[in-house]
Protein backbone atom coordinates (compact mmCIF):
# COMPACT_ATOMS: atom_id res chain seq x y z
CA UNK A 1 0.00 0.00 0.00
CA UNK A 2 1.44 3.35 -1.01
CA UNK A 3 1.36 6.45 1.18
CA UNK A 4 -1.26 7.97 -1.12
CA UNK A 5 -3.49 4.88 -0.86
CA UNK A 6 -3.06 4.88 2.91
CA UNK A 7 -4.06 8.55 3.09
CA UNK A 8 -7.08 7.91 0.86
CA UNK A 9 -8.21 5.04 3.11
CA UNK A 10 -7.93 7.27 6.19
CA UNK A 11 -9.97 10.00 4.50
CA UNK A 12 -12.77 7.75 3.23
CA UNK A 13 -13.17 5.85 6.50
CA UNK A 14 -14.76 8.97 8.04
CA UNK A 15 -17.58 9.23 5.46
CA UNK A 16 -21.00 9.18 7.10
CA UNK A 17 -19.68 9.37 10.67
CA UNK A 18 -20.21 13.13 11.08
CA UNK A 19 -22.72 14.15 13.77
CA UNK A 20 -23.09 17.82 12.74
CA UNK A 21 -24.40 19.22 9.45
CA UNK A 22 -21.86 20.17 6.77
CA UNK A 23 -20.76 23.80 7.07
CA UNK A 24 -19.65 25.61 3.93
CA UNK A 25 -18.11 28.30 6.16
CA UNK A 26 -16.12 25.80 8.24
CA UNK A 27 -14.83 24.10 5.08
CA UNK A 28 -13.85 27.44 3.56
CA UNK A 29 -12.05 28.42 6.79
CA UNK A 30 -10.01 25.17 6.75
CA UNK A 31 -8.83 26.01 3.23
CA UNK A 32 -8.19 29.72 3.74
CA UNK A 33 -6.16 29.22 6.94
CA UNK A 34 -3.96 26.43 5.48
CA UNK A 35 -0.31 27.45 5.50
CA UNK A 36 0.94 24.53 3.37
CA UNK A 37 -0.29 21.77 1.08
CA UNK A 38 -0.19 19.31 3.97
CA UNK A 39 -2.46 21.61 6.02
CA UNK A 40 -5.11 21.08 3.33
CA UNK A 41 -5.47 17.43 4.44
CA UNK A 42 -7.74 18.67 7.22
CA UNK A 43 -10.07 20.30 4.65
CA UNK A 44 -9.98 17.13 2.54
CA UNK A 45 -10.88 14.96 5.54
CA UNK A 46 -13.73 17.31 6.46
CA UNK A 47 -15.02 17.16 2.88
CA UNK A 48 -14.90 13.38 2.75
CA UNK A 49 -16.85 13.18 5.99
CA UNK A 50 -19.84 14.43 4.00
CA UNK A 51 -19.29 13.84 0.27
CA UNK A 52 -18.30 10.89 -1.86
CA UNK A 53 -18.25 10.40 -5.64
CA UNK A 54 -20.64 7.76 -6.96
CA UNK A 55 -20.75 6.06 -10.30
CA UNK A 56 -24.33 4.82 -10.42
CA UNK A 57 -26.23 7.06 -10.02
CA UNK A 58 -23.52 9.34 -11.38
CA UNK A 59 -22.79 12.31 -9.15
CA UNK A 60 -22.04 12.90 -5.50
CA UNK A 61 -23.74 11.58 -2.39
CA UNK A 62 -23.87 13.95 0.57
CA UNK A 63 -24.19 12.63 4.11
CA UNK A 64 -27.07 14.42 5.82
CA UNK A 65 -26.14 13.95 9.47
CA UNK A 66 -29.30 15.53 10.83
CA UNK A 67 -31.50 12.85 9.20
CA UNK A 68 -28.81 10.13 8.96
CA UNK A 69 -29.33 9.64 5.24
CA UNK A 70 -27.67 10.27 1.89
CA UNK A 71 -28.72 12.86 -0.67
CA UNK A 72 -27.77 12.53 -4.33
CA UNK A 73 -26.28 15.74 -5.78
CA UNK A 74 -25.80 15.90 -9.58
CA UNK A 75 -22.30 16.92 -10.74
CA UNK A 76 -23.59 20.20 -12.16
CA UNK A 77 -24.84 21.32 -8.71
CA UNK A 78 -21.91 20.29 -6.50
CA UNK A 79 -20.05 23.61 -6.79
CA UNK A 80 -22.90 25.18 -4.78
CA UNK A 81 -21.79 23.08 -1.80
CA UNK A 82 -18.11 22.46 -2.51
CA UNK A 83 -17.03 25.93 -3.54
CA UNK A 84 -14.21 26.08 -6.12
CA UNK A 85 -11.80 27.83 -3.74
CA UNK A 86 -8.22 28.09 -5.01
CA UNK A 87 -5.40 28.32 -2.48
CA UNK A 88 -1.97 29.44 -3.67
CA UNK A 89 1.30 28.47 -1.99
CA UNK A 90 4.87 29.41 -2.83
CA UNK A 91 7.59 26.85 -2.23
CA UNK A 92 11.34 27.21 -2.56
CA UNK A 93 12.68 25.51 -5.69
CA UNK A 94 16.19 24.11 -6.23
CA UNK A 95 17.02 27.15 -8.38
CA UNK A 96 16.28 29.41 -5.41
CA UNK A 97 13.22 31.00 -7.00
CA UNK A 98 9.81 30.60 -5.35
CA UNK A 99 7.56 28.15 -7.18
CA UNK A 100 3.81 28.81 -7.31
CA UNK A 101 1.57 25.85 -6.39
CA UNK A 102 -2.21 26.15 -6.77
CA UNK A 103 -4.82 23.91 -5.19
CA UNK A 104 -8.55 24.02 -5.97
CA UNK A 105 -10.62 21.86 -3.61
CA UNK A 106 -13.52 21.39 -6.06
CA UNK A 107 -11.18 20.39 -8.91
CA UNK A 108 -9.31 18.02 -6.58
CA UNK A 109 -12.54 16.37 -5.43
CA UNK A 110 -14.27 16.09 -8.81
CA UNK A 111 -11.30 15.43 -11.14
CA UNK A 112 -8.00 14.63 -9.46
CA UNK A 113 -9.12 12.34 -6.63
CA UNK A 114 -9.74 8.97 -8.22
CA UNK A 115 -11.85 7.07 -5.69
CA UNK A 116 -15.38 6.44 -7.00
CA UNK A 117 -17.95 4.29 -5.21
CA UNK A 118 -21.03 2.36 -6.28
CA UNK A 119 -24.12 2.24 -4.08
CA UNK A 120 -25.05 -1.27 -2.98
CA UNK A 121 -28.45 -0.27 -1.63
CA UNK A 122 -30.99 2.49 -2.00
CA UNK A 123 -30.81 4.56 1.21
CA UNK A 124 -34.23 6.05 0.39
CA UNK A 125 -36.00 2.68 0.72
CA UNK A 126 -36.84 0.88 3.95
CA UNK A 127 -34.58 -1.98 4.91
CA UNK A 128 -36.10 -5.45 4.58
CA UNK A 129 -34.85 -8.28 6.74
CA UNK A 130 -35.49 -11.98 6.23
CA UNK A 131 -36.03 -13.93 9.42
CA UNK A 132 -35.37 -17.66 9.48
CA UNK A 133 -37.84 -19.75 11.44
Amino acid sequence: MTAQTSTQAQVISKFGEQKKAFSIDKHKQLIVTAKSMSDLNQAKRYLYGYFILYFNPHGVFMWQSEIKNLEHIPDKNISKLIHPITKVFYTQSEQGLPQKVEFNINKWFMIEYSTVCVATCDPQKSLIFKLDG
